[in-house]
């Protein structure tokens, strides 16, 4: 069943696409909590190793995150490493960050794979996610409606799965996937065309929801039939007042599902 997407568009779907990190669910609660753990565990490898080593540049500062003084992750840049890089890339620049310590290659290795273990760790004993506000409506009506749904991520898909369960969202959605299926990221549409293969449908049929700009190429490249743009949670206002060229790409621009909810219409 077609729905028009998002009031004062007329836009008509069968289905809907979401990214995961800070578009399904909160993005600090998980991947602050898990780059915190990681942050602290590369610092600390590196001291034990060479206690005296080059002044470096800030972890946070090149995992596009902002930490308080205490260390805890406060905000971060939806453009940055953290938020559309894969873990390969931040395994890559951890080793490389390393290596400018003064490590060996091979340690800098073992040191990247250690912390993130860690890290991965951490987070499974804590489950530290947070649906994003007002979703489980989004997800409820959609199906209500007959919208196919699925998930594209930058993540693995096993570890976005087994996000989505802790949240109980998983089984709102057709198919998952994850930029382990696909040649190329995002902002390729490589993803895109294999959940719509999977859900039966042409891009030009589905709408694209996500809170990066990374999202909105993807979309574009497919030629989806509407990009919406969903801001980082609890910082909607700031970043609108600040700064509105990291969502030019995007159609539409909400704040909160709240809106998303009032454009959902039945054809």
């Amino acid at each position: 069943m077609a729905i028009q997407l998002i009031d004062g568009h007329h836009a008509k779907v069968k289905g809907i696409l979401f990214d995961k990190d800070g578009t399904l669910l909160n993005f600090i609660s998980l991947w602050g909590s898990w780059c915190e753990i990681l942050i602290h565990q590369v610092n600390k490898r590196i001291e034990e190793r060479i206690p005296v080593h080059p002044s470096l540049a800030s972890l946070p500062s090149i995992f596009g995150v902002i930490c308080d003084e205490q260390g805890k992750i406060v905000d971060y840049d939806t453009e940055g490493l953290l938020s559309t890089g894969t873990m390969a890339d931040m395994q890559s620049v951890i080793i490389h960050y390393s290596e400018q310590a003064g490590i060996g290659n091979a340690e800098a290795h073992v040191i990247a794979y250690e912390s993130m273990k860690e890290a991965y760790q951490g987070i499974e004993r804590s489950r530290p996610v947070q649906a994003r506000a007002n979703i489980m409506d989004v997800l409820a009506q959609c199906r209500k409606q007959g919208v196919l749904l699925a998930v594209v991520t930058a993540d693995e898909t096993d570890d976005a799965v087994k996000h989505l369960e802790w949240l109980g969202l998983s089984n709102y959605f057709e198919t998952i996937v994850g930029t382990d299926q696909v040649r190329q990221g995002k902002p390729s549409p490589d993803m895109i065309y294999l959940a719509c293969e999977r859900l039966g449908i042409l891009p030009s049929e589905v709408a694209v929801i996500g809170d990066t700009d990374s999202d909105m190429q993807m979309g574009k490249a497919a030629g989806v039939a509407i990009t919406v743009a969903i801001f980082p949670e609890d910082k909607a206002e700031t970043r609108i007042g600040r700064n509105l060229m990291p969502y030019r790409n995007a159609d539409v621009l909400i704040t909160s599902y709240i809106q998303l909810l009032a454009g959902l219409k039945m054809k």
